[in-house]
């Protein structure tokens, strides 16, 4: 039964780290998306949508090697994520 409650538990904190990360970063507040991605990432790291989240911030504040980083790791989850793998072309080319 704890173990379930603590499932939930975790559950709902990613889902509103997640929440919290995507509205900071409409806000331009790419700081603090970071690191609500990150601890959404540090609780479930195969969260793809937070993987794709990070890698379009870390774009937005010109930090491509790390941006290019996430995306490898969505494409270690996923081989075939098109949004993973235009992305990192996109990143190859802005790193010119």
């Amino acid at each position: 039964m704890l173990k379930l409650i603590l499932t939930v538990v975790s559950f709902i904190y990613v889902d509103a780290r997640f929440s919290r990360g995507v509205s900071f970063a409409a806000l331009g507040k790419h700081d603090l998306a970071v690191k609500d991605f990150n601890n959404v990432l540090k609780i479930d790291s195969r969260h793809i949508n937070a993987l794709k989240k990070l890698g379009i911030v870390l774009k937005n504040m010109e930090r491509y090697d790390e941006s290019s980083i996430q995306y490898g790791k969505i494409l270690q989850i996923k081989p075939d994520d098109q949004d993973a793998l235009q992305a990192l072309s996109e990143l190859k080319r802005l790193k010119k």
